[in-house]
């Protein structure tokens, strides 16, 4: 008896320290982010930062497609991936079949390509068919159209938000923001953020299988105290 009641006093404690544990590293966690990436109004913040360097990466991208061009602009057709990708375009356009844009061997992004297969469907207006000029405008439409998704992402996640700065995040909210941040990935300022809410989650996970089985072995060890006091009653 005596020797139960000692394992369910160091079960109990544990218990504790495990539980404050949980809800410290979701406060700390709270703490630190809310201001960066937290509105008490709107919720999760598409910030001016992540926007323009999208920007930068699509006129990095423009500049090095620019330069491919003058410097072969006596033999155009050396540079096999432009010029892969300007006569696709075109014959694209031509057949009106987006399909004809997939697996295109470029390093541009994924949403560029998308916003080159909506101008193909008439969904984008794109001045130009087969010259930089048309590649120009694509990356222009494509970050319009990537700011919109960021800005419907930051609508959704509104629902989750908490409503002020010392509040506990949910579970929901570190999966929404762990899908957030991974689409978002190479956009801006809250890419190293996906990491830390991935660990946070498993380590959330890890103390929260802990603390059930602590607590059904305290139960146990009660029952068992239970049933013997009955015993020898």
């Amino acid at each position: 008896m005596k020797y139960l009641r000692n394992e369910l006093a160091t079960t109990f404690i544990i218990t504790l320290f495990l539980t404050f544990l949980y809800y410290a590293q979701i406060n700390y966690f709270a703490e630190k982010y809310h201001n960066e990436y937290l509105s008490d109004n709107s919720g999760f913040i598409i910030s001016d930062k992540i926007i323009e360097n999208k920007k930068k990466y699509y006129e990095r991208k423009i500049t090095e497609l620019t330069n491919k061009i003058i410097n072969k602009e006596k033999d155009f057709k050396d540079d096999v991936a432009t010029n892969r990708l300007l006569s696709n375009y075109k014959l694209a356009l031509d057949t009106k079949d987006p399909n004809l844009l997939n697996n295109l061997d470029t390093n541009l992004p994924n949403d560029f390509i998308l916003t080159m297969k909506k101008s193909v469907t008439g969904e984008v207006k794109i001045q130009g068919r087969n010259n930089l000029d048309a590649l120009i405008e694509i990356a222009k439409q494509s970050v319009n159209e990537s700011k919109k998704s960021l800005t419907e992402l930051s609508l959704d996640f509104s629902k989750y938000t908490r409503k002020t700065k010392n509040t506990l995040l949910e579970r929901a909210d570190f999966n929404y923001f762990s899908v957030v941040t991974s689409t978002t990935t190479g956009y801006g300022d809250i890419t190293p953020l996906t990491n830390r809410v991935r660990d946070l989650i498993k380590h959330q996970t890890i103390l929260s299988l802990i603390l059930i089985g602590l607590i059904i072995s305290s139960t146990s060890n009660l029952m068992s105290i239970f049933i013997k006091r009955i015993s020898v009653t």
